[in-house]
């Protein structure tokens, strides 16, 4: 069974961005250090080009190696504040996706029972477990990256501009193909992704139940039945999730063939302007080294892509339970219930559940203080019902219910059900 579609109109995606907003003080943390790794990165071919066409003109061994030192060092400041990203990052996604799971359980255990009817409990731990771990790097590391990313596009964007603007300008040209072909790949993607969730809940669902209840399915002979079914649900999601990844696959291929093409047009050009006399050595490997430094953040972004659309189905499953109210609040300035003598009576009482089959027509029952009784009656009866109409997990369609003579809908459910001692014996058959 899948989840419902979310009830809320706003992109479930930027709505777990709000997660975030306890921890701003460490995501400007993470994004100063990402900027400033951006930032370092670039100085490289910044200051490589004219140490490298100076060890071309002086051919001196202590220019090669102050050239080098201070490239290598760069190289490692870089990497060092990379790592620093990171750590921030992956702690802070896992505080966040804590959160979230948080606040899931607490709004699971807030709904209606009737919810939980039709929902599986399968469902809400797929969400806990796998759909909730698809969520954390993208409502993290995705977006904190995605700042470095665009800075080091747009500085080195700049800095291939001021070594070759016609070449630079004809690259930009064709990098426009990304995000338009991102735009048509979006709803491909999401849906792909959406159908591999569902397929692996349905799967769990079922599997769990079938473990949960082992010896009845052994004491019915039910073993190898029970495996039939999780097996061709295990295929469906099989099924499902290689044609996600095989389409997305497509689209990273394609996508490094096509940076490919373009390096080698690059060093060909490069090559050929060298020859020539037209352009130095520095200038080709600078113009090179930060083609490839800007080609990783602009080949991210297919990534990101990839990796949102997955987030989106999973946020689109997440906010299917979030945004289910809760059970209703108690009427204003509802008072506690005081069990004094402990009568109980059910007045014309009538209830039909949403599959729309009377359960309750008109149902009278009084059971005196003091006094043990017994409902006794076949399979669907409403015996269960009576009881849980009782506890209030659901409202009657008609009629009243009293204990002490005081209507129990007129007080607050807590002090309703905690007036209660429920055994109860269930088998799920």
């Amino acid at each position: 069974m899948q989840l419902d579609a979310p009830l809320s109109p706003r992109g479930s995606l930027s709505r777990l961005l709000g997660f975030l907003k306890p921890y701003q003080g460490r995501v400007s943390i993470a994004v100063a250090v990402t900027l400033l790794a951006s930032v370092v990165a670039l100085a490289i071919p910044w200051f490589g080009r004219p140490a490298l066409d100076r060890v071309v003109a002086t051919r001196a061994a202590a220019d090669v190696h102050h050239a080098f030192l201070v490239l290598g060092v760069l190289l490692l400041v870089t990497a060092a504040l990379n790592l620093a990203r990171d750590v921030l990052t992956n702690r802070l996604g896992h505080r966040i996706v804590t959160d979230l799971r948080q606040k899931m359980i607490v709004h699971a255990l807030q709904l209606p029972v009737a919810y939980f009817d039709r929902a599986r409990l399968g469902n809400l731990m797929s969400l806990l477990t796998t759909d909730s771990e698809q969520l954390r790097r993208t409502m993290t590391e995705d977006p904190i990256r995605a700042v470095g990313d665009l800075a080091m596009v747009i500085g080195g964007a700049v800095l291939l501009l001021t070594l070759d603007w016609r070449l630079t300008t004809a690259l930009m040209a064709v990098g426009l193909a990304v995000p338009v072909g991102h735009r048509w790949l979006n709803p491909q993607l999401r849906l792909l992704n959406r159908t591999t969730l569902d397929a692996a809940s349905s799967a769990l669902s079922r599997t769990g139940e079938a473990i949960s209840n082992l010896r009845l399915v052994k004491s019915f002979g039910r073993e190898r039945h029970e495996g039939s079914i999780a097996a061709t649900a295990l295929d469906s999601v099989c099924e499902a999730a290689t044609r996600a990844s095989r389409f997305e696959s497509l689209v990273w291929t394609g996508l490094y063939a096509a940076f490919g093409l373009v390096a080698l047009a690059v060093i060909w050009y490069g090559v050929l302007g060298v020859v020539a006399g037209q352009v130095s050595l520095g200038t080709m490997v600078a113009y090179f080294y930060t083609l490839t430094i800007v080609a990783a953040p602009l080949t991210s972004v297919a990534g990101v892509a990839a990796r949102a659309q997955r987030a989106g189905a999973a946020a689109d499953r997440v906010y299917a339970i979030l945004d289910r109210p809760p059970e209703a609040d108690d009427p204003s300035g509802a008072p506690d219930l005081h069990v004094t003598r402990g009568e109980v009576e059910f007045v014309a009482v009538g209830f039909t559940y949403e599959t729309g089959e009377p359960v309750l027509r008109g149902f009278t029952l009084q059971v005196p203080p003091g006094n043990t009784m017994a409902l006794v009656g076949a399979t669907g009866a409403g015996k269960s019902t009576v009881m849980w109409l009782l506890q209030r997990f659901y409202e009657p369609m008609g009629g009243d219910i009293l204990i002490d003579g005081v209507s129990i809908a007129t007080v607050t459910r807590r002090s309703l059900r905690e007036a209660f001692a429920v055994v109860p014996q269930e088998a799920l058959l």
